[in-house]
């Protein structure tokens, strides 16, 4: 683990001062749980832009499975 210097403003710090006292743990373990929460929702939205992209521009084709309609129109089902 390393050890960083933030600039925090004097309300923040004292919501979290506060919360931390309410919670039984320290203000760092507050803060690198905040941390890491802010982290997995960044990828998360990241994830869901990528299913948002994928939709619009879907990797199969309209024609890509036409060799099944053209069997089950023939009779024969794979």
């Amino acid at each position: 683990m390393k050890t960083v210097q933030m600039a925090i403003d004097e309300e923040m710090l004292q919501a979290v001062e506060h919360i931390s006292k309410q919670l039984g743990t320290s203000r760092s373990a507050f803060i690198r749980k905040a941390v890491r929460l802010a982290i997995d929702r960044f990828n998360l939205e990241q994830l869901e832009k990528g299913d948002t992209l994928r939709c619009r521009n879907p990797a199969v084709t309209a024609d890509e499975f036409s060799f099944l309609t053209d069997l089950i129109k023939r009779g024969r089902h794979a």
